[in-house]
């Protein structure tokens, strides 16, 4: 279904889809994206938050650079990777202005380029013209060890806004249990990861890694129901985070 929408897109905007989209647009996108660089923006700040100092950042679909320089004020590397010449040629000059040298630029398209294993892997707007969606989320849970970060616009404001509103009963359903699947997988490599580190037998504790995973999901899910304001629940994610990581120990 959703390679039908990609196609779908495509055939309804060729120039997007051969050749450099961006060239001769890259500047002016920059500029429109910089010009809010000083509004509120509640994303924005729960990015930089999240992203721990030291770590590691892959930045799929950088673009000119909106996420990767703040984030290179923060993370030890980041990894732009864009497939637009037009984009890395402004985001280059982005990184000189900005004196940036943390930064290091990844010409090709995701999911396609290789990588290096990264903390935090974050797609700002990246996945639309992706035509083969479970191999892009696959790849970036792939590329990553603490947490991934997939922001995309309301649905009414995506290029396949119409087609998703349509196929909601389905399509919506089948993207959350894919990102779910996905998300509970990495979870439980991470706890085995873990009571392996810390010679745990989750089995003699009457435990295993699935029912740990499903536990982290289901309060996470459940917190977001029961809880609105955005500083209460990373306190209350910090807690059954904690509770989950007493049985590791």
């Amino acid at each position: 279904m959703w390679r039908e929408l990609v196609d779908r897109s495509s055939r309804a905007a060729p120039e997007r889809s051969g050749g450099d989209f961006w060239a001769g647009r890259a500047q002016d996108f920059h500029d429109r994206v910089h010009g809010r660089r000083n509004q509120p923006d509640s994303a924005r700040d729960f990015v930089l938050e999240t992203v721990r100092p030291g770590s590691t950042v892959l930045d799929i679909g950088a673009g000119t650079g909106a996420w990767s320089i703040p984030l290179a004020g923060r993370a030890a590397r980041v990894t732009a990777v864009d497939s637009s010449a037009s984009m890395i040629a402004v985001l280059r000059q982005n990184i000189a202005k900005e004196a940036v040298a943390n930064v290091d630029i990844v010409p090709g398209s995701w999911p396609d380029v290789h990588v290096e294993t990264h903390d935090y892997s974050l797609a700002a707007h990246s996945v639309y013209g992706s035509a083969d969606l479970p191999r892009f989320v696959e790849r970036m849970l792939a590329a990553i060890e603490r947490s991934l970060i997939a922001m995309m616009k309301t649905i009414t404001d995506s290029p396949h806004g119409a087609e998703l509103l349509d196929h909601k009963n389905t399509l919506a359903a089948d993207l959350a249990a894919l990102w779910r699947d996905r998300l509970r997988q990495s979870f439980r490599k991470a706890m085995l990861a873990e009571a392996k580190r810390n010679e745990v037998d989750l089995a003699a504790r009457g435990l295993t890694a699935d029912a740990l995973a499903d536990l982290l999901l289901d309060g996470l899910e459940g917190m977001k129901s029961r809880i609105t304001d955005a500083a209460e629940q990373r306190k209350s994610a910090e807690r059954l985070v904690k509770v989950i990581a007493l049985s590791l120990q």
